[in-house]
């Protein structure tokens, strides 16, 4: 992963909006970055970032000024790795995720360009690993410390990235909703009740620290939306419609070119046998689903690739599917080294 994305490196700054982050937002003073967004390149986080790398090294090093994204690029790739081993609990589905993450196009090139798209990807994994560790244990402080933080950060690099939070905040709902006759998330009505107060307080402190660090931006936001086509960028003849193209865009980003044969693959993850309750399996239909309503009632929508927070789950349901489609020949050749082999034939054809 590091080889991959330390080359190139230190190409010349610029290429793929590159050059407008720099020249309206990443070489101004702090102030200017976090009071302004006239134009919806200020992925403000992310160049707050940018310019203290250019003030402490330099303004034309690139490899400084690309430095934080490889960062959180690298790190995504743990956390892809962690968050697949606690949805399906298998070291194999956790290793290929890990590798056909590593060697993706589209995480490649986020993690090499000053853009804040790397950066949600890292945000948006965390999240769904920490929801699912504050599930689990029985210690919540610091688990809801960090969500909580990657919630504001992941919306103060993208503000479209709520509709992640929205995604992930409508699965907490119905872990709560719904029956857990195995207890794997909660041992008693007490246990229930104190996790649910905690996933209450992490919503109320994301919500007010977003307001603070957009409160003074609003008017802005909503001037930069009306006078761009950043949030209605494949508008068709209904909001429907808009749905229906964009979906197809966002697999595109994710699974470039030939690639795209490989979406079978995701759909028959959901017959993967040892995942570990009905709510690991819902996680990423909300996640990935429930935002599009947010297009269907407002006709507010993004880019895809504002949608990237999609890349995690969407690479571990593919490594998933892998390992389901060796475990329906394991079972037809009756016989495991065949499920093991099979998965990693289909993820080095891959």
């Amino acid at each position: 992963a590091v080889v991959l994305r330390i080359f190139h490196l230190d190409r010349s700054l610029g290429g793929d909006d590159e050059n407008a982050m720099l020249l309206y937002f990443g070489y101004s003073p702090l102030k200017v970055i976090i009071s302004n967004y006239w134009e919806t390149n200020n992925h403000i986080f992310h160049t707050v970032l940018v310019r203290l790398m250019g003030f402490w090294f330099g303004e034309e090093n690139s490899i400084a000024i690309r430095f934080p994204t490889l960062l959180f690029g690298l790190a995504s790739l743990w956390i892809i790795y962690r968050l697949a081993l606690e949805l399906f609990d298998s070291k194999l589905i956790a290793i290929t995720a890990l590798l056909i993450a590593t060697i993706n196009p589209i995480h490649i090139h986020y993690s090499q360009t000053a853009r804040g798209y790397g950066l949600i990807i890292f945000f948006s994994s965390a999240m769904a690993l920490l929801a699912l560790k504050i599930f689990r244990s029985e210690k919540f402080l610091l688990s809801g410390i960090l969500i909580t933080i990657c919630g504001l950060l992941s919306v103060y690099t993208i503000p479209t990235n709520i509709y992640f939070l929205i995604g992930l905040g409508g699965w907490v709902f119905s872990v709560f909703v719904i029956p857990d006759p195995n207890k794997l998330f909660f041992k008693n009505k007490n246990d229930r009740k104190k996790k649910c107060l905690v996933f209450i307080k992490i919503t109320i402190a994301i919500a007010i620290l977003c307001f603070i660090a957009y409160g003074h931006l609003l008017n802005q936001i909503l001037e930069t939306i009306k006078k761009t086509t950043f949030l209605n960028p494949i508008r068709a003849e209904s909001d429907w419609n808009s749905v229906t193209v964009l979906i197809p865009e966002i697999l595109a980003r994710i699974f470039p070119d030939k690639l795209l044969f490989f979406l079978p693959l995701i759909v028959i993850s959901y017959f993967y046998k040892n995942s570990l309750n009905h709510s690991h399996k819902s996680l990423p239909l909300f996640i990935i689903f429930l935002p599009f309503l947010i297009l269907l009632i407002s006709g507010v929508g993004g880019y895809p690739r504002n949608y990237l927070y999609n890349f995690p789950i969407l690479i571990i349901l593919m490594a998933a599917g892998m390992a389901t489609a060796g475990n329906l020949c394991g079972q037809f050749f009756k016989n495991i080294e065949v499920a093991r082999w099979v998965t990693l034939g289909v993820c080095l054809f891959y």
